[in-house]
């Protein structure tokens, strides 16, 4: 490892940084900018020795907006290619603070290098195992993470906020139908997450739904999911034309999603949905 400094416009984010980990809350990155403010960056980025960072994207951050004209690094040219996904991948979850969520996107991602890792390639329950292990913790508590993410957003959301117990959230699926519809209404109504599990878990079912409102809530988590991954579409559609190898290899793709949502909102306005969704349903900005 080599101590260095670097211009921070030279240092570059890692592909997978959005998708696996995306920003801290307002919160923590504000006290860390404040301290980045005040007492400089006290612990070295981590980077590749093609500039790219392997710890430190927040640090990064703060420093580009203070106009930090240089920073400390570390240069990690002892690493594989391998070894540096690896590292990017447990440099935040074992350091940082992860929401329920973002933890079990880092699991899922980690899971998937060991799986293809050359040389060692895991199966995936001998991957889990394995990563258990070294976090001191069961395969059954790793499922459970990667249960929570199958779970529509507004739940991955209240355990994220501390509102919903993980080992409660992972039950959604398990309850039937009309228990989750019930759910998912009780909630958006405002009422206490903690007693709308309880109630549909000990078989007290609201009302029935109608099959209008079924659909509205396939739009919730279509809308949902978009809201939260519209920043990373134009990196990952550039990505895909780099990889396809042109245009015309792209465009098929795009086009064919482009007339699913089409589809999507031709029925919509067929079945005069759309009171029903914003009075209902709506999350709001």
């Amino acid at each position: 490892m080599q101590y260095e400094t670097r211009k921070p416009k030279d240092l570059h984010p890692h592909a997978d940084q959005e998708s696996v980990y995306g920003p801290l809350r307002e919160s923590e990155y504000q006290a860390l900018r404040d301290d980045i403010q005040k007492h400089g960056i006290t612990q070295p980025i981590e980077i590749t020795t093609d500039n790219v960072v392997l710890d430190g994207h927040h640090r990064l951050k703060a420093a580009i907006e203070l106009n930090i004209v240089s920073v400390p690094v570390t240069v990690r040219s002892d690493l594989s290619k391998q070894e540096e996904a690896l590292r990017f991948v447990d440099a935040n979850l074992v350091r940082r603070q992860l929401d329920p969520a973002a933890k079990a996107r880092a699991l899922k991602h980690r899971i998937k290098l060991l799986c293809r890792a050359e040389g060692r390639a895991y199966k995936e329950t001998a991957a889990k195992k394995a990563i258990a292990d070294e976090m001191n913790t069961s395969v059954r508590t790793i499922d459970r993470y990667f249960q929570l993410l199958k779970t529509p957003i507004v739940i991955q959301n209240l355990v994220s906020e501390g509102r919903l117990q993980l080992t409660q959230a992972v039950k959604f699926w398990g309850m039937t139908v009309e228990q989750r519809k019930a759910v998912l209404r009780r909630i958006k109504n405002g009422e206490s997450p903690q007693k709308v599990f309880k109630d549909a878990l000990s078989g007290k079912v609201k009302r029935k739904q109608s099959k209008e409102e079924d659909v509205c809530m396939a739009y919730v988590d279509v809308i949902e999911t978009l809201r939260k991954h519209v920043p990373d579409f134009n990196k990952l559609a550039y990505m895909l034309e780099g990889l396809a190898g042109g245009p015309e290899e792209v465009i098929p793709v795009l086009d064919s999603a482009i007339r699913l949502f089409e589809m999507l909102r031709s029925r919509e306005q067929r079945r005069n949905l759309e009171l029903t969704y914003s009075d209902v349903f709506s999350h709001g900005d």
